[in-house]
């Protein structure tokens, strides 16, 4: 018998052939998936099954006529109990695979983003190093590039409004450039050229 995901209940009736005294007659079965010992049914013939766990097991019965003598080779049934999609093997192994390749494209990408950020900085030290700027300067340009204005840089670097802008004009000058707008400019067209 095979079943579905999700059964709960398996009732099954069996009978014993016995013409002398079918009223007599006594049955026991074991589920060979988790009993070891027979469960006696008394007179009764219907077997219940509550909540049955997932898998195979064999389902054995067997009956005493009505002088108590027991059939110990009794007859079986063999048992398939479905499990759910997400308990079974191909889903587990799926949910795996998926798992891998999410992990294998997060480390890639960041491998790549990683290599990126090494190589602009690489460009960058050389831009900066080209242009003969200060580390002062070089501190003002990063804030710069982050949209800063004069006075959030003032606040960052704790320097004067007046420094500020001295650093900047200096950088104006190395740069050849007039606006912030323009060292952007050049400053990404620098890096991504080397």
């Amino acid at each position: 018998i095979r079943l579905p995901p999700g059964s709960t209940e398996l009732n099954i009736v069996c009978t014993a052939l016995s013409y002398a005294a079918p009223e007599k007659v006594r049955y026991a079965f074991r589920l060979e998936q988790g009993q070891r010992d027979r469960a006696d049914l008394g007179n009764r013939r219907e077997i219940y099954i509550h909540s049955p766990r997932p898998g195979r097991f064999r389902l054995q019965v067997q009956a005493a006529n009505n002088d108590g003598v027991w059939n110990e080779q009794g007859t079986s049934l063999k048992i398939i109990i479905n499990p759910p999609f997400w308990k079974t093997w191909w889903f587990r192994t799926l949910c795996t695979l998926a798992l891998l390749g999410l992990l294998f494209t997060w480390h890639r990408k960041r491998m790549a983003n990683l290599c990126l950020q090494l190589k602009s900085e690489a460009e960058m030290e050389r831009l900066f190093e080209k242009h003969n700027i200060s580390s002062r300067e070089r501190e003002i340009i990063q804030l710069i590039l982050k949209g800063k204005t004069n006075k959030d840089i003032e606040d960052d670097l704790y320097i004067s409004v007046r420094t500020v802008k001295n650093h900047v004009y200096n950088i104006y000058q190395k740069f050849g450039v007039s606006t912030r707008l323009e060292l952007i400019h050049e400053i990404q067209k620098s890096v991504k050229r080397e």
